[in-house]
């Protein structure tokens, strides 16, 4: 049971001209590890969160460990690390979206804020391993098998997020996490959009019908290949059910 999807693969924002595309950005699942140090300092500083080792770090920002002192418990900050306005309001809208989602297999947002004109939000601290990793592991099919519970569990996460109106864009056994005590994380809000809003590429101020390209209105096509829905590879505008062919991809990896 292998497919032809790299578990995992980077999620792209890929130039779309006529030529052959090209991918000009990439973005690493938040709650993956990291070996690049961070020294200690508050966020804000002389305020509530104290921030220790970066966890990861992609094309708008990075996610570092911290400590809530007000509370003494640990958990993760997301922070911005780019002034491009275009980024900022990406990042803007992965955080709102993220908080309005509420299910046990979505991390929760806990708070928010700027810190020198850069935004951060705090969220659980979860610690597992993706389910790409988990694969890889399990050569056998019995083994495999074993996996299918956290697809599911998944799915009704995608399922709940579809409930409210967003779709994730970029679903993947990397964006899958499998936490200590067994739960199931859908990761890496950063792609997702609310269905019925523009991108922000996009100067229009309604979502193109099934017949628009987003290649020709936006010139830009986001996911991993192998797990797109090949209608979103070709940038043409694809709503839930390009989350549903994701899922099925990653059940078939």
């Amino acid at each position: 049971m292998s497919g032809e999807g790299d578990p995992d693969a980077k999620p792209t924002v890929v130039d779309r001209p006529p030529s052959t595309p090209h991918a000009v950005g990439t973005q690493q699942p938040v709650n993956e590890p990291s070996r690049r140090p961070s020294r200690k300092r508050s966020i804000p500083p002389g305020a509530r969160y104290e921030s220790g080792a970066e966890i990861g770090r992609g094309g708008m920002g990075r996610v570092v460990e911290a400590t809530d002192t007000l509370l003494d418990r640990r958990v993760a900050v997301k922070e911005a690390l780019t002034t491009d306005a275009e980024l900022l309001r990406r990042f803007a809208r992965e955080t709102k979206i993220t908080a309005r989602l509420e299910h046990p297999s979505i991390v929760p947002v806990y708070d928010a804020g700027v810190v020198d004109g850069s935004p951060f939000y705090v969220m659980r601290r979860v610690t597992g391993r993706p389910l790409s990793e988990l694969i890889r592991a399990a050569p056998t099919l019995e083994e495999r098998l074993a996996l299918v519970p956290h697809l599911l569990a998944a799915a009704q996460a995608i399922a709940h997020a579809h409930q409210r109106g967003i779709i994730h864009r970029d679903v993947k056994p990397a964006n899958i996490l499998v936490g200590d005590l067994g739960e199931t994380v859908v990761i890496d809000w950063g792609l997702a959009k609310v269905i019925g809003e523009p991108d922000d590429d996009s100067s229009d101020d309604k979502e193109p019908d099934a017949s628009s390209s987003l290649r020709t209105r936006m010139g830009v096509v986001f996911g991993t290949p192998g797990f797109m829905d090949p209608n979103q590879l070709r940038g043409d505008f694809v709503g839930p059910q390009g989350d549903v062919y994701s899922l099925g991809a990653s059940l078939y990896n």
